[in-house]
């Protein structure tokens, strides 16, 4: 295996290998789109370590010994190691053409380049098509997901759902309808339909006034009113 070599000695016993440089979006996020790099640490007895994602802007200060098996030569400077580690990887950054990828943090539908896609937490769900330069769409993890079941029958569906309502039908209902219109609240706005309500909540003592404002408060998109 080629070592880093200066000076006839080997700067660690490792190769950093680029195999994927992704332009990363994330259209539901405030967020600014970021370059991030895929590689493998290649080690001289042969082994490989997992594929690693390092975001351009923190390639200086990666700390590639969070991997116990990476050593650097005791008789070069870390900083000047680090610093060669770095060279190598924006150096094979050069022969690899940038992918962009788009990364899904919110959960429900998303208009991505005019393509409805729907993100689960887990999985992205997209229309079926013969294209094949479509966008890579991805889904962030975080901490919910929706467990999709693709062999659930429809009516099994609704009738676990209409059980569910009836734990509490009043505010069931209303939840339920809030939490369907969030899901698909971009595909409204997108055709500039984008719904909007006020709601007023009244009823007499134990009609479970408070659940419900409970449940809206939470489901209220406070940047987008």
């Amino acid at each position: 295996m080629k070592k880093f070599m200066e000076c006839e000695k080997p700067i660690c016993n490792f190769v950093p290998v680029v195999c994927a440089v992704d332009n990363v979006h994330r259209p539901d996020t405030e967020f600014k789109p970021d370059t991030q790099i895929r590689l493998h640490l290649f080690f001289e007895d042969g082994s490989t370590s997992d594929e690693l994602n390092i975001p351009l802007s923190t390639l200086s200060r990666f700390e590639w010994t969070n991997d116990p098996r990476c050593r650097y030569n005791p008789e070069i400077p870390t900083t000047k190691a680090k610093r060669y580690l770095e060279d190598v990887v924006r150096s094979a950054m050069l022969n690899i053409p940038p992918k962009t990828v788009y990364r899904l943090s919110r959960l429900g539908t998303h208009i991505i380049n005019g393509e409805p896609v729907f993100n689960t937490g887990a999985d992205i769900i997209r229309p079926a098509t013969g294209e094949e330069q479509r966008p890579v769409i991805q889904s962030d993890p975080g901490p919910y997901s929706m467990d999709i079941d693709p062999n659930l029958p429809e009516d099994e569906a609704a009738a676990e759902m209409f059980e569910l309502m009836s734990l509490s039908v009043d505010v069931g209902r209303v939840v339920v309808a809030h939490v369907l219109l969030y899901l698909m609240y971009p595909v409204y706005t997108e055709v500039g339909k984008a719904p909007c309500c006020i709601p007023f909540i009244f009823g007499g003592t134990g009609t479970q006034k408070t659940a419900l404002v409970a449940f809206l408060t939470q489901l209220h998109n406070r940047r987008k009113a």
